[in-house]
């Protein structure tokens, strides 16, 4: 069962709410989605118990507080709701040893939670020497690439892809990882410089910028990065359970 945590829309009437691309992308890559409740600290044991590994999916902006910044202007909205229960959920499945997949908000959380910064707006990122700047805030439909990445070899985020070099991705965020965490290693980079993925040495956790959740479906790399996470997942489950 793949734990993918919810949050509280504050609307009129409020919501518990995720994306439904997440869902169906581990629905239909082999794995079992288990919805895990926000405000819900009694059940919160019960339900990470059952959890065999850990997506954390896209969504407001991190405090900076927790990288020891002030708030830029630039910086969006904050939920510190949300930072407070993702850290409790995320520390249950790294003291469990449970593949973790962190996607966009979820890479840059898991990036602080490993005591790593960001860049609180792309603005700030130093460029390297190529001429052009991406755009990491597409205007073209989620499910369309839009940039492409460079991953490295041996890396885990490759043997997931199942190839490294060259892969096309979609864009849609404006911060980034600045200062990789403790134990993290970059794995994959944009062409402007731009930090596209990190990993830890035990080859368990993964992060990716992009949202392989809406590429899945056309592109066979992305389906693969999916059916990996869970593969993972069904073996670590099995060697707790020998």
């Amino acid at each position: 069962m793949i734990g993918i945590p919810l949050w509280v829309q504050r609307d009129a009437v409020p919501r518990v709410v995720v994306n439904h691309a997440y869902v169906r992308a581990v629905d239909q890559n082999g794995g079992i989605p288990l919805l895990l409740s926000p405000m819900a600290a009694r059940s919160l044991p019960a339900q990470l118990s059952l959890m065999d590994a850990l997506l954390l999916p896209g969504g407001f902006d991190v405090n900076p507080s927790l990288y020891l910044e002030q708030k830029l202007p630039e910086c969006e909205q904050l939920r510190e709701d949300i930072d407070n229960e993702w850290y409790s959920i995320l520390s249950e499945a790294v003291k469990r040893r449970l593949p973790i997949l962190g996607i966009c908000r979820g890479m840059q959380y898991l990036n602080i939670y490993f005591g790593g910064s960001l860049y609180q707006d792309m603005q700030y990122q130093e460029k390297n020497t190529e001429q052009h700047v991406l755009t990491h805030t597409q205007k073209c439909a989620r499910k369309e690439a839009s940039h492409k990445i460079r991953v490295l070899e041996g890396s885990l985020l490759a043997s997931w892809l199942l190839s490294a070099g060259e892969h096309s991705v979609n864009s849609l965020h404006h911060q980034a990882v600045k200062q990789p965490g403790n134990h993290l290693e970059v794995s994959a980079l944009a062409s402007d410089g731009t930090v596209e993925a990190i990993e830890n040495k035990e080859r368990l956790i993964l992060g990716v910028q992009w949202h392989p959740e809406e590429l899945c479906e056309e592109h066979a790399s992305m389906k693969a990065l999916f059916q990996s996470f869970i593969g993972a997942a069904s073996e670590q489950k099995e060697a707790r359970n020998a």
